[in-house]
C-alpha cells in the first residue's frame, strides 16, 4: 500500500483505487483498508488528526503528503508492478 501512495505523492487516491491495486484478485473490506491505514500510519508514528505523512479525506480516499525523493535509476528498487497498476 505503501509503494502505491509513494507512486501518486500528493494524489488524492479513492478507496476503491487503493484496495483494486493492492488486493487485485481478492475480495476485501473497506476495513481491511482502514486497518491497513492505521497500520502504517502506527509504524511512522504518524496521527490521523495531525497527519504528516498519510491524509485521510472523507469520503474520497487517501494521500501521502510526505516528501517523496526519487531514487536514481540505478538504485532503484524494482516493486511488482501489481503493488499500482493504474497509470501515474
Amino acid at each position: 500500500m505503501l509503494v502505491c501512495l509513494a507512486g501518486h505523492p500528493s494524489e488524492v487516491l479513492s478507496k476503491d483505487r487503493i484496495i483494486k491495486a493492492v488486493w487485485p484478485d481478492t475480495y476485501v473490506s473497506e476495513g481491511i483498508l482502514t486497518y491497513s491505514i492505521s497500520e502504517l500510519r502506527r509504524a511512522f508514528g504518524d496521527d490521523v488528526k495531525d497527519p504528516r505523512i498519510i491524509q485521510t479525506i472523507p469520503r474520497r480516499g487517501y494521500r501521502l503528503i510526505a516528501p517523496v525523493v526519487q531514487l536514481a535509476p540505478s538504485a532503484r528498487p524494482n516493486p511488482p508492478s501489481r503493488f499500482c497498476p493504474f497509470p501515474t
